[in-house]
């Protein structure tokens, strides 16, 4: 039995021994070359090139690129080395490569990029496949860590007085000036006082435009959305695209003074949106805010101030102390609700909590800019940046909301969509 079963296992091996070629040179010939290629570990990003460091990963859109200032065509042969050195030749501070193929620079990481993670610029070099270039809507940046520019505050008697919304079809200021010497803060207001204007506007980092008032269609928005780079002096902001930092003259050569608080503590007031330009409907463009609910957790409540026509509201009426915003409960007069800090592109917002929380300092009553007597709410002294937006966020159900500073790009909002208002205190004692 056992000499039998040998036998078949002889057997059994033998056949398997015949199915084997003679030489591994017979089927290699059919294999896909690909499959022959020995696997190597994937490259990490590179931390230094000469005097360049790593920053990070970012998103990156087509339409709002994260670095705009200067690009390279799309090339088969880029490399980190290539891009940077392109990079500090147009004196630009940070570099970015995408897509394996693509070289950005800029000296401002711009709105709306916010950080990935570094396993989202994974794109091998298209020219040397031992470096990273990024990957697809992500750039992988570097920094030579020269200061980034700044916003230019006072030029002589010049005062730098905010970012503003701008179009072609409606200029904020209507007569653009060609400086020969290039578009600084400096040479854009020298041009604007030459010709007697007292308003200069820096737009699109080379666009320098003139006038006697500021339209009434802008919409003041936070000086982020002015950071593109002078073309003539990459060490100052001139605006950016559809954006205008606005001068202002002064015969003193003193700026204005702030927006002054005529007071810090007020009661029993209601609030009134009015539109800096009347609606094409012809209604009056005033429309009633209150204070509605956007989210409830246990011992939390949170609240922010609407135009919403439909929305309910529990808080009738309002008051300021000490610069605090108190919207006050019907239904829970005990209730302490008090304001908390909106960032650039956000609605005033407010809380109620257990522990109280303190409230932020920051509102007031200022003089109004019009005719009318009436007062004006502000916010950090400034009481011309609020708008009506509306929210596109899943719960708004499209209600039309207050933004201070509103941004482009938000996530909520769409900016060209905005209407600017003030905001007139109604009834306070």
């Amino acid at each position: 039995m056992k000499l039998h079963n040998l036998k078949i296992v002889l057997t059994f091996i033998s056949t398997l021994i015949n199915l084997v070629p003679t030489s591994m040179s017979e089927n290699l010939e059919d294999l896909d070359a690909s499959a022959l290629v020995i696997r190597q570990s994937s490259p990490t990003p590179v931390n230094k090139i000469g005097d360049w460091s790593l920053v990070g990963c970012f998103t990156d859109i087509s339409t709002a690129r994260t670095l705009s200032a200067a690009s390279l065509p799309a090339s088969d042969n880029l490399t980190l080395e290539t891009c940077v050195a392109f990079c500090d030749s147009v004196d630009y501070i940070f570099a970015g490569v995408e897509f394996a193929q693509e070289c950005y620079c800029d000296s401002t990481i711009q709105i709306p990029s916010v950080p990935s993670n570094l396993t989202a610029c994974d794109f091998s070099c298209s020219g040397n496949s031992s470096e990273l270039c990024g990957g697809s809507d992500n750039i992988l940046i570097y920094t030579n860590g020269e200061p980034a520019p700044v916003i230019v505050q006072d030029v002589g008697q010049w005062s730098y007085e905010g970012c503003f919304t701008d179009s072609v079809a409606m200029r904020d200021l209507d007569v653009g000036l060609d400086v020969p010497a290039g578009v600084t803060a400096a040479s854009c207001t020298a041009a604007c006082q030459t010709e007697n204007f007292v308003f200069a506007g820096l737009e699109n980092g080379q666009e320098c435009w003139c006038g006697s008032t500021l339209g009434n269609t802008s919409i003041h928005v936070g000086d982020d959305d002015c950071r593109a780079v002078c073309t003539s002096d990459h060490s100052e902001y001139c605006g950016a695209a559809n954006r205008l930092a606005v001068y202002q003259f002064t015969a003193s050569g003193t700026p204005p003074p702030p927006t002054t608080c005529a007071s810090e503590s007020i009661s029993n007031f209601t609030l009134l949106a009015n539109y800096k330009n009347p609606p094409e409907d012809g209604s009056s463009g005033e429309v009633p805010l209150k204070i509605v609910l956007v989210e409830m957790v246990p011992s939390v409540t949170w609240a922010v101030l609407s135009a919403c026509e439909l929305c309910c509201s529990d808080w009738p009426t309002y008051s300021l102390q000490n610069s605090i915003f108190l919207p006050h409960s019907l239904s829970n007069p005990g209730q302490l609700m008090v304001s908390s800090a909106p960032g650039p592109g956000e609605s005033p917002n407010f809380v109620a909590s257990d522990p109280a929380f303190p409230g932020f300092q920051s509102y007031c009553a200022t003089d109004s800019t019009s005719n009318n007597s009436l007062p004006l709410l502000a916010f950090g002294d400034i009481s011309d940046a609020f708008a009506l937006c509306t929210n596109t966020s899943v719960n708004a159900n499209g209600r039309l909301d207050v933004v201070f500073e509103p941004v482009s790009n938000h996530l909520h909002y769409v900016l060209d969509d905005c209407i600017p208002i003030t905001i007139e205190i109604i009834g306070s004692d």
